[in-house]
């Protein structure tokens, strides 16, 4: 090259490991001489292993003699187990209460859930006591 080296690209600088986001966070956390102040930033900013996600409804279709297809869905609020139905696709939400076949198809989905990780165990007890206050 006339004048020198070739010029350098300014890609590589940008894949370098110091500009990952992650060890920006590691490095900042680094700064603090306080677990708990740590701890809390981790918590925060969504870093922590331990996050739990927002419980989601479990959901199943059944055929019910005198409305026909229902969709049915198990949705918890904090340790509060309500059961929902809609008997068609613009139809509204109602809650109703569950006879002994929804919660044994309950029961029976939120363990396949359990076993994958997405359902939590206070969830599986509340399931199990049939939705009584534990």
């Amino acid at each position: 090259w006339p004048g020198g080296a070739p010029p350098t690209s300014n890609v590589a600088h940008r894949f370098a490991p110091e500009s990952t986001g992650n060890q920006k966070i590691h490095s900042y956390l680094s700064n603090f001489r306080d677990p708990s102040a740590k701890l809390k930033l981790q918590r925060q900013s969504g870093f922590s292993k331990n996050h739990y996600s927002m419980p989601r409804p479990i959901g199943w279709t059944k055929k019910d003699p005198e409305l026909g297809k229902l969709k049915i869905e198990a949705r918890f609020f904090g340790l509060k187990l309500t059961f929902h139905r809609q008997a068609g696709r613009f139809e509204p939400w109602e809650s109703f209460e569950p006879v002994e076949e929804d919660w044994d198809t309950l029961n029976e989905l939120a363990e396949n859930k359990f076993r994958r990780g997405k359902v939590q165990e206070k969830q599986m007890r509340i399931i199990k006591a049939r939705g009584e206050k534990l």
